[in-house]
């Protein structure tokens, strides 16, 4: 009985590469919300009809589109609105080979600023998604010289990447299975997760179906997406209900869909900071098996995923032993929480402790509880 103990590093950590995944994007926005008028949705449509019917390659107004790109995206220029807005309504009418071309060029003119590319691409992402993400995986081996740049590289892909699959995460997620060999794992785990999570409110039969279709793909790391993905309870349950219906099929590996199912639990768990803890165990409890439980919240226990101990014990009182075989079950989830808490905060444990009823429960979490006052003077973790 080893639990880790909460560890506000842990949260600093995760949220601190998160907020470095998604930097990238928020200035992609940002550049973009700064033109007037947006692109119009009619606009928009617009130029996917034209590019369905033989689209012009928009050579012929190559020249001012880089004379507006410069002026936009140089390094001593900023741009105007108006600039802004013609260069954008000359990028509707440019073919994707064109601007592959403007954009080779681009990355060696010294005049522009650094990751211009990926300011047009992100325009561009709006008007042709599946052409703007193209562009960027062909861009030049130059982002293989350094790490640091090759992350920031991927980043920036799967932000454009995300972008579509909020729009439309049924069409990037079949382009995504289409071009699976063509791109590197772990941008590909990564778009992979931005479509399921954007599929996965919509239609979560489909999205499970599609984590099945692909075997290329960490199950349980896209389900942990997915879970965290969803800020409410209504589409969990709906998630959970399209898993149960699918696990009876056999034609399909249960195994697998198992897998999902613990990743979005274990992506859920987010919700205690969000949500009202009744609402989050209340969800818990109607979503997953006994076991299913016992693991959830010995994860949680792990992660420092607990806001409120003393809420925290009393749900767990409310749980059944663990159906396993007794040599191997894990010890009731009360008892291990029991340690933790009593290495973190022995007062606010052994208060609690001292309102527990009498009974074998009891007992062992009093264990549990001395164990964890010895590893507090020892001054080692339990």
């Amino acid at each position: 009985m080893k639990p880790r103990v909460f560890i506000p590093a842990t949260i600093a950590i995760a949220t601190v590469v998160w907020l470095i995944q998604r930097s990238h994007l928020h200035q992609l926005r940002e550049e973009r919300v700064r033109v007037e008028p947006r692109i119009t949705a009619e606009a928009v449509a617009s130029a996917s009809a034209s590019a369905s019917s033989q689209p012009p390659t928009g050579t012929e107004i190559v020249p001012e589109f880089k004379r507006l790109m410069l002026a936009t995206y140089g390094d001593q220029h900023n741009g105007s609105p108006r600039q802004r807005e013609r260069m954008i309504s000359l990028l509707q009418q440019i073919s994707p080979e064109t601007l592959a071309e403007v954009i080779k060029e681009l990355g060696q003119d010294p005049r522009f600023k650094d990751d211009a590319e990926y300011a047009i691409l992100g325009h561009y992402v709006e008007i042709q998604p599946r052409a703007a993400i193209e562009i960027a995986l062909g861009m030049p081996s130059r982002f293989d010289q350094n790490r640091f740049i090759y992350q920031n590289f991927l980043n920036a892909i799967s932000e454009l990447h995300d972008v579509w699959a909020s729009k439309d995460p049924v069409a990037s997620l079949q382009w995504l299975q289409s071009e699976n060999s063509g791109i590197p794992e772990e941008l590909h785990n990564r778009m992979f997760g931005n479509a399921c999570r954007s599929l996965a409110y919509a239609d979560p039969q489909a999205t499970i179906a599609g984590i099945l279709g692909d075997d290329h793909v960490d199950d349980g790391a896209i389900g942990q997406d997915i879970g965290r993905g969803m800020n409410s309870p209504d589409p969990i349950k709906a998630f959970f209900k399209a898993a149960d219906e699918l696990a009876t099929d056999p034609s399909l590996d249960a195994d697998r869909i198992a897998s999902i199912r613990r990743g979005v639990a274990d992506g859920m768990s987010i919700l205690f900071f969000d949500q009202p803890f009744s609402t989050v165990t209340d969800l818990v409890n109607e979503c997953l098996t006994a076991d299913e439980k016992i693991a959830f919240v010995n994860r949680c226990n792990e992660q420092g995923t607990i806001v409120d101990s003393a809420k925290w014990a009393s749900w767990l009182t409310t749980f059944e032993p663990s159906q396993m075989d007794s040599a191997t079950a894990p010890p009731h989830p009360l008892v291990t929480r029991m340690e933790s808490w009593a290495y973190e905060d022995p007062n606010g444990a052994g208060a609690w402790l001292d309102g527990m009823p009498d009974g074998p429960l009891k007992d062992q979490a009093s264990a549990a509880y001395n164990e964890g006052l010895n590893h507090r003077t020892a001054g080692t973790a339990p």
